[in-house]
């Protein structure tokens, strides 16, 4: 049986205000039986659930978390943003999995989401969203609107586990 994989961003340095909202996110994607690699970005306390995952309690180096996130980006099946705040490091994740087949990777359907009113999305992910029929960039109103973009994609692109 393979296991389907999900890489879901989301910023942490840049600000949790979003963290509910991720939390819900990977509860989802759990829900469709997808192993979230990247549990930290909606963990509470998201070095602590980094090393957990890892398994090295001295994986702590802006080095570490950039080499464990690329793999697990390189690793995932589908790739889920939350673009609502702005964060480098989504950015530079997003176009991670973006150009792994330049990698010769497989291609990885990309999902942005932004909550309406919540800051402002980034010409570079609206304008690649135009070019690129497997990313999906999306606004959401509320939890409800929230899930159906996840059921959406999941359906459109998810990997029956086999």
């Amino acid at each position: 049986m393979n296991t389907k994989r999900a890489f879901v961003a989301a910023s942490i340095s840049g600000g949790r205000e979003m963290l509910d909202t991720v939390k819900y996110i990977i509860s989802i994607v759990e829900e469709r039986e997808y192993e979230v690699l990247s549990l930290h970005n909606g963990s509470d306390d998201p070095v602590q659930t980094f090393l957990e995952k890892t398994g090295d309690p001295d994986a702590t180096s802006d080095n570490d978390f950039r080499d464990w996130d690329n793999r697990w980006i390189e690793a995932a099946d589908i790739f889920i943003a939350e673009i609502s705040t702005p964060s480098h490091g989504v950015g530079a994740e997003f176009e991670h999995c973006r150009l792994k087949p330049r990698l010769r990777l497989p291609l990885t359907p990309i999902l942005c989401l932004y909550k309406r009113g919540v800051g402002r999305i980034s010409p570079m992910i609206k304008g690649i969203a135009d070019d690129e029929s497997y990313i999906w960039v999306r606004e959401y109103h509320d939890f409800f609107s929230l899930k159906m973009i996840l059921v959406a994609f999941l359906e459109t692109f998810g990997k029956d586990a086999a």
